[in-house]
């Protein structure tokens, strides 16, 4: 309980003072276009799309077309149209690492698929960029 409550607090630290957003203005198959968001994305930094229904889904920047920027989803596109909320992090894709993860199964986005509980309960993980250098073999 209480690594819960110092991650809740990290995440309130590291939150922004106000929240910025953009909306969806088009999806042509996997590429969806959004607006209202000028000059705070980079490619490789990761949304969230609000769905119709509520249902958050996982985003990455790719590319950039006129005024808008182009997401491709992480996940089932179902559910987004225009109009759509886009909650930008500001942050690339990353993954959580560190040693409580051994032993562990994790999706390709660094989900859990074992069902051994949610990430947040793990100690000791970092937040690691998944463009990066590579690690030195030695």
């Amino acid at each position: 309980m209480v690594l819960l409550i110092r991650n809740l607090l990290k995440e309130i630290d590291q939150a922004p003072d106000h929240w910025v957003y953009g909306r969806v203005t088009a999806v042509q198959g996997m590429l969806v276009q959004l607006g209202g968001i000028q000059g705070n994305q980079s490619v490789g930094d990761r949304c969230h799309i609000i769905a119709r229904g509520g249902r958050r889904v996982a985003c990455e920047v790719v590319g950039f077309r006129d005024e808008a920027v182009m997401l491709m989803p992480l996940g089932a596109a179902r559910g987004i149209g225009p109009d759509c909320e886009v909650l930008p992090s500001g942050k690339p894709f990353s993954i959580r690492c560190g040693w409580g993860l051994l032993g562990r199964i994790l999706d390709g986005l660094g989900r859990p698929i074992d069902g051994g509980g949610s990430l947040d309960e793990v100690p000791d993980l970092q937040d690691w960029a998944v463009e990066r250098d590579c690690p030195d073999p030695m």
